[in-house]
């Protein structure tokens, strides 16, 4: 009988140990104990049960601890899945997401060397994949009942020409976290405006406290504030076309939420040190109560009110957050959100073992969105539960979250999970230069235009 290892890749975790004490990456399995004939007189064990599945698969996630909802529903559903088939070894590579993304990732595409299952992003790494026939469709494993559990329309950003390449979990939602015990201690309101957010800006600024948390070394973090402006002031389907293509970037709405940047900027929203923080350090800070507000997924409920799994301690913030959307601009386009359905897993198409593999990919997507969500993650991708079931018992700011998130009437993914590659490289470097204040917006909406152009993606 065989146990899954599980392999965790923290480098970027040690280098961030001095800040982040506590990281630490998942234990291996422990080895099996040989089995001994039972005593007389005693019960036979009961026989292990047997999947019909053996052999063995590589597995790459990006969640070397249980940080967050989404990681402490993985490390969960691990073992439930080894007890399940105890002739298939699961070989389990975590990594940190920023190095997976930057090295890993890129490096496997490059080689063609995926393992049999990996985590992605859709459809700016999805789509390549498929064109290169590096993937696995899925359609063949995907019967009608299994398609009755998923919620329509959430595989589209895992699907091309008509083949689904992969399956997700959840959708994500950026949220405004707002720290209330901050907000009262100085008699400040919450904001419902764009320009009651530039009030309380400049409210917290006078009394010497900086407004909010920005890890700017992670440029993809300072995307999301241009990223729900240009929602505001484009609408999500214009920024969808210009996505795709179909549409170009040279367009006042992108001029007005670069400016927007900027202008946020100048109003000393975020420290003068933002470009030299990076994810883990700005995100620890703001749950020990520095900052008052933070723009960011919604994957970081479960980590802002749920316990350390280790220590059972909880973080200083825990039931001081509350989270809502990005103010409204007083236009059309003031419900839409930035998120979507874009984390999933993939299948290699070299994988040696693709029935194992499609079965873990199943199997584990149809459980982490309701274990995500009872923990206090994200909105979860499959109708084979009652989300309702478990209001009662959620934080409420994950019942705040879903409820805004519910009221949306447009979307837009992270454009650097739906760009290719030469734009998305190019779109990041001038978030860094936005907040350097090096360019201009109208450079900023030209160059995305020619970036586009250059990489001949005026249409898909």
């Amino acid at each position: 009988m065989k146990k899954s290892k599980i392999i965790a890749i923290v480098f970027a975790c040690m280098m961030l140990a001095a800040m982040l004490a506590g990281c630490q990456s998942p234990a291996p399995a422990a080895p099996e104990q040989p089995s001994t004939p039972a005593e007389p007189g005693e019960a036979t064990p009961a026989p292990a049960p047997d999947s019909g599945l053996s052999g063995e698969i590589t597995v790459w996630d990006i969640w070397p601890t249980d940080t967050d909802s989404n990681s402490r529903g993985w490390h969960e559903l691990l073992p439930q899945f080894d007890a399940l088939h105890p002739d298939l070894t699961v070989n389990v590579e975590s990594t940190q997401n920023e190095q997976y993304k930057d090295t890993k990732f890129p490096a496997a595409q490059a080689a063609n060397a995926f393992p049999d299952v990996f985590f992605g992003w859709g459809p700016a790494y999805a789509r390549d994949l498929a064109a290169a026939g590096m993937i696995l469709p899925l359609n063949a494993y995907l019967d009608d009942e299994y398609m009755s559990t998923v919620q329509p329309g959430s595989l589209d950003n895992f699907t091309f020409d008509g083949n689904i390449y992969g399956l997700t979990m959840y959708n994500w939602t950026a949220v405004l976290y707002c720290n209330t015990e901050l907000f009262d201690k100085y008699g400040i309101a919450l904001p419902t405006t764009y320009d009651e957010y530039f009030d309380v800006i400049a409210a917290f600024n006078a009394e010497g406290i900086v407004p909010m948390a920005l890890p700017a070394q992670d440029p993809w973090t300072i995307a999301f504030f241009q990223h729900i402006i240009a929602i505001r002031y484009a609408g999500a389907d214009n920024v969808n076309a210009m996505l795709k293509g179909e549409k170009s970037f040279d367009d006042p709405g992108i001029v007005d939420s670069a400016q927007a940047l900027l202008d946020l900027v100048a109003a000393n929203a975020f420290s003068k040190n933002a470009l030299g923080e990076g994810y883990d350090d700005a995100t620890e800070r703001f749950m020990q109560g520095e900052f008052p507000m933070l723009y960011m997924g919604d994957w970081m409920i479960g980590d802002i009110d749920g316990a350390n799994t280790d220590t059972g301690e909880y973080k200083p913030v825990a039931g001081k957050i509350v989270g809502i959307n990005f103010p409204a601009v007083g236009g059309p386009f003031d419900k839409q959100i930035l998120g979507g359905a874009t984390d999933g897993f993939m299948v290699s198409a070299n994988s040696q073992n693709p029935d194992a593999a499609v079965e873990f990919v199943k199997w584990m997507t149809a459980r982490l969105p309701e274990l995500s969500y009872k923990i206090g993650g994200a909105i979860p991708t499959r109708t084979n539960f009652d989300m309702a079931q478990y209001a009662a018992d959620l934080p409420a700011l994950s019942v705040s979250v879903a409820e805004f998130a519910a009221k949306a009437d447009g979307a837009t993914l992270a454009w650097d999970t739906f760009l290719p590659k030469e734009p998305t490289a190019r779109m990041l470097s001038m978030f860094q230069e936005l907040i350097g204040q090096k360019i201009t917006a109208e450079d900023f909406a030209k160059n995305m235009a020619k970036a586009m152009e250059d990489g001949g993606y005026t249409s898909y």
